[in-house]
């Protein structure tokens, strides 16, 4: 489902019972949340991009997207990324949270363990948690732009990343 680039400012529930969707393309719109069941009944979901708009939370049913690869939020108004919803995304490989208001990152992060492109730049971070060192497959972490004053030592059980920015 393709709904970018229009003035939604909420996508129905009922969106939420589509079992079939595999992709929800959604950024560029004024979203300020999505549906609170999304991911629930929808085990195909694979990719979910909704980049600029103005989304605080992440749906609690995103904890049941097990298929999930894609999550591109860059660009919104996220300040807590929870930690039921990272808990249930285990095929994750990309998440991109450029651009939003997180300032710590919960320590179930270090659940994603097929993550392998990180993008937390143009946040107010201080830390990374020390559980972002059993994401053994990242290959890209991008850090930068941040309130950050180091990197925790775990960092280097990331025998994989071969871009770091910070």
């Amino acid at each position: 489902m393709d709904v970018t680039g229009n003035c939604f400012t909420e996508l129905p529930e009922e969106l939420a019972g589509v079992t079939s969707m595999v992709r929800l393309l959604c950024g560029g719109n004024q979203l300020t949340s999505l549906p609170r069941a999304l991911g629930e009944h929808q085990p195909a979901l694979a990719e979910i991009s909704a980049p600029n708009n103005a989304l605080q939370e992440l749906p609690v049913g995103l904890s049941h997207c097990h298929a999930l690869v894609r999550l591109h939020l860059s660009g919104n108004r996220i300040a807590v990324m929870g930690a039921p919803a990272l808990l249930g995304m285990r095929a994750l490989t990309e998440l991109d949270l450029r651009g939003n208001a997180l300032t710590a990152l919960e320590p179930a992060i270090g659940g994603l363990t097929s993550l392998k492109v990180l993008d937390l730049r143009e946040n107010g971070l201080t830390v990374l948690p020390p559980s972002i060192g059993d994401c053994a497959g990242l290959v890209e972490l991008h850090v930068g732009h941040n309130q950050m004053s180091g990197l925790p030592p775990e960092i280097a059980r990331c025998g994989h990343l071969s871009v770091l920015d910070v």
